[in-house]
């Protein structure tokens, strides 16, 4: 059996919610993602971005500019090499899901590092 490594863990800013009044609600939830990713690879140099293999991101709305496959469009902006694959959650309760399934993900197939949201 492989061993999994979870390397590191970064999060997206928290602040008022709300359309009219929320802190962040000029902001596309890409870019507050984009900013994960960059802070997660500055935080561990030693993880190389060609190494990375996918994103997987999990997102609950996925209208407007989110509706394009948000994972895919995180590692494009976030300035990841265009080899590394992009995939979205469209299930609303996926997202937690989807970070304690993912051991289980590494051990079956993957075997190159991954960037889940949890």
């Amino acid at each position: 059996m492989r061993e999994v490594v979870i390397v590191d863990g970064v999060r997206t800013p928290i602040g008022k919610a709300g359309r009219e009044k929320g802190y962040y609600k000029d902001v596309r939830a890409d870019d507050l993602a984009v900013n994960c990713i960059k802070r997660l690879l500055e935080k561990n140099p030693q993880l190389d971005p060609k190494e990375i293999e996918d994103v997987v991101w999990g997102c609950a709305n996925q209208t407007g500019e989110q509706g394009l496959n948000i994972g895919r469009m995180i590692a494009l902006l976030a300035g990841l090499p265009v080899e590394v694959a992009g995939s979205a959650s469209r299930t609303i309760t996926a997202e937690g899901a989807m970070i304690s399934e993912a051991p289980l993900l590494f051990i079956w197939a993957w075997t190159s590092p991954r960037v889940a949201p949890g």
